[in-house]
């Protein structure tokens, strides 16, 4: 068990968000980006057309690789907000 990966919390206009959560002794892998790349394809897959997630900003390394596949939105609090539109 590494930690999970989860698409939660669907609305009803095709939207929903993503999480991933890794024990630390699996960071700095390519576990985490693996595991976005799958809960995005997952997501197009299902027809969703936007999908959101939250990274602490204190995350650095979590915060750069979101970026590479979902674009900034937002800060919000002590989260930066990503999304992707399908």
């Amino acid at each position: 068990f590494a930690g999970e990966a989860v698409i939660f919390g669907f609305d009803f206009v095709g939207g929903a968000k993503v999480a991933i959560r890794l024990l630390p002794e699996f960071w700095g892998k390519g576990i985490g980006s693996e595991a976005l790349e799958l809960l995005l394809e997952v997501s197009k897959e299902i027809d969703l057309k936007t999908v959101t997630t939250a990274v602490k900003k204190e995350n650095a390394p979590s915060i750069r690789m979101t970026g590479k596949y979902m674009n900034y939105k937002c800060d919000e609090d002590d989260t930066a907000v990503f999304e992707i539109k399908f």
